[in-house]
This record gives C-alpha cells, structure tokens and sequence, in this order.
C-alpha cells in the first residue's frame, strides 16, 4: 500500500514531468547546409609547362606538399591553352615562364592574354614567376612579356649569383607581412627583374636590376580584381633539388597562397586549423 505521504511525492512527481513536457518543444533537425564549393589551383599541364608545371613538373614537388598539408581542401587541376572554359572555376592560378633550366614555354597568345586578364578582373588570383632573359636566350624574353604584358608590368636583365634580397615595408602587403610571416628578406639564385610593376603595382622588395617582388592588390584594377602576385626568379618556390629555394621562401610561399585564399586580409580564423605550422 502506498502511503499518503509516498502518494502525494508520487503526485507531485508526476505534476512536474507532465509540466515540464507541456513546455519542452522538440526542435527540428537544423537544415544541413549546402556544401561549399572546394577552391581549384590552376597551372600550365606537362605538355607547355614542362617541369615547371605546377601540378606536375618535378621542380615543384615541395610546393605541391606544402599546399596538400596546410591547405588539404585546395586541389589542383592543369590546363594546357587558357581559355574560358580552362579557367571555369579555377580559384588561384600559377604560371612559370619557364618549362625547365634551359627552356622557355610557348608563350601566351593575345587571345590567351585577354581570358588571362579578364579572369583575374573577375576575382581570380594570379601568381606569376618569370626569370632572367638569359637562360633561353632566344625565348625567355617573349614568355617573360606575355605573362605580364596583360598588367602593365615587364622584365629585365640578369644577376649571375645568388642574392638575398631584403623587404624593406612588409606592412605593405599580406603577402609579406601573413599568417605565416613577417616576411624579411627573399632569396634568388641567377634572377631577373621587373623593370616595371604597372601602373596598379606595388614593388615589395628589390634586387639589382629591378623589383624582385610585386604585387597588384585585390580591388586595384576593378572593383572586383583579384590580386596578381609576380617574383622574378622562377626558382623562388620550386624545389631545392633542382637549384631551387622553396624552403628559404616557404613562407612568402605560404602567405601567397593564404592572401589567394583570404584576399580580404590575414586569415586568422585558420590559427585554429589542425593544418597549420606557424613559421
């Protein structure tokens, strides 16, 4: 038998779950978000990009890691003419102006100039390295021109040795002062220059003969542009093996690809990113 007392807890139990329940609304499950499209990294194919290819030439292995593990949802795709539908969802594009140590690319068409210059004004973000006009005497000049023609820059000359070239603002540009680094200083070995940045250009650092590094930051050329980044020496990011200095750069590397990503500014948010090793 239950007691008056017990049936009364008992009560009173019950009272306040039914009271509880009649005020505890079940939510719906939220509405699963749709996906978000995954950034492409675009570049030249084997067949015009030689070992300079970005997506497949061997000078540019370390690189290729170094995307893969700070930013895994990045993918790369090639193409071998730039065309409208070559660049159709490609988000960042990188260029050599060279193929190996001793030969130019082809290069670019004016048709090809112009689809290159209208998909960095639609917010596509370019990342040039040309070189010195002596390593293809008869045809490094032409591909070094063809690459910047479209931006109001140009290249110059040679320096026959390594250089260590110092920043003297690196406040200037996230490219330089980014997640990764205030970066400082760059290394070249047997560059060229940039004997012009155009007139929407930022010279960053400078060698010799010229500006080493440049930058045409997100917004200058229209309203919607995308930055254009250009070194000089087309061994600032590729491989050490192959008479490269990728590690000696990997930061200014980094940052690049970061501002690509992030044009607005330093991507703090990826402080927290399991992907990141601050340098």
């Amino acid at each position: 038998m239950i007691s008056s007392s017990a049936r009364i807890r008992w009560v009173s139990a019950a009272a306040i779950i039914a009271i509880v329940a009649s005020i505890v609304v079940i939510s719906p499950a939220p509405a699963t978000a749709a996906p978000t499209a995954l950034p492409f990294l675009g570049g030249f194919d084997s067949a015009r990009g030689g070992s300079a290819s970005f997506q497949f030439g061997v000078y540019y292995e370390q690189a290729r890691t170094a995307v893969e593990f700070h930013y895994p949802e990045l993918r790369l795709t090639a193409f071998g003419d730039v065309t409208t539908t070559a660049l159709t969802d490609v988000d960042i594009i990188y260029l050599d102006a060279s193929r190996n140590n001793s030969q130019a690319i082809t290069p670019l068409s004016t048709d090809e100039q112009t689809q290159l210059s209208e998909w960095v004004n639609g917010g596509g973000c370019l990342i040039l390295a040309v070189d010195n006009d002596t390593y293809d005497p008869a045809h490094a000049a032409a591909a070094n021109a063809s690459l910047l023609a479209p931006f109001g820059m140009a290249a110059q000359g040679n320096i026959s040795a390594k250089v260590t070239v110092k920043v003297p603002n690196a406040a200037l540009s996230p490219v330089t002062d980014g997640l990764y680094a205030i970066v400082g200083e760059l290394t070249q070995n047997y560059p060229g220059a940039l004997s012009s940045v155009g007139e929407k250009g930022l010279s960053l650092a400078t060698n010799a003969k010229g500006a080493a590094l440049a930058v045409i930051p997100t917004g200058a050329l229209t309203a919607s542009s995308g930055p254009v980044i250009v070194v000089s020496d087309t061994n600032t990011f590729s491989d050490d093996a192959d008479q490269g200095l990728f590690l000696e750069n990997s930061s200014l590397f980094l940052n690049t690809i970061d501002y690509c990503l992030h044009p607005g500014g330093r991507s703090i948010s990826r402080l927290f990113s399991p992907y990141l090793v601050k340098q």
